[in-house]
Order: structure tokens, then C-alpha cells, then sequence
């Protein structure tokens, strides 16, 4: 049996790389951390929002279409 595809290190070598090259290349000042810091109030409410079930406004939907 032969196997193919990418092998899992060569492609997290590879994102790693592009990730690298481009932390050269964007202007610091456009880069946002990953992390993200939030009160207790905003965890709440980012929980809240998050159990909520809302439905896609129109504009949405839109952007998915295109």
C-alpha cells in the first residue's frame, strides 16, 4: 500500500514558516495578539451571546451567497 498526502510535520513546519514570514512582513502595529483579555462582565455577556440562538440577518446571508 502506498500512502499519500502531506506528511503532519512537514505541515506544521510549513504553517509555521508562513506564519514566521509574515510576522516580518506586517507592520507590528497591525498585528493583534491572539489572546484575549475580558472582565468577568464581558465574559458573561460574551457567554450569553454566545447560548443565544440568533438567526443570520439578511446581510449575512448575502455575504454567504456571493
Amino acid at each position: 500500500m502506498k500512502h499519500r498526502g502531506v506528511k503532519k510535520a512537514y505541515l506544521i513546519e510549513e504553517a509555521l514558516q508562513h506564519h514566521l514570514q509574515a510576522l516580518r512582513e506586517i507592520p507590528e502595529d497591525l498585528i493583534i495578539p491572539s489572546r484575549l483579555v475580558l472582565t468577568d462582565e464581558g465574559m458573561a455577556e460574551t457567554a450569553r451571546r454566545i447560548a443565544q440562538e440568533n438567526h443570520p440577518t439578511e446581510a449575512l446571508k448575502a455575504l454567504f451567497r456571493e
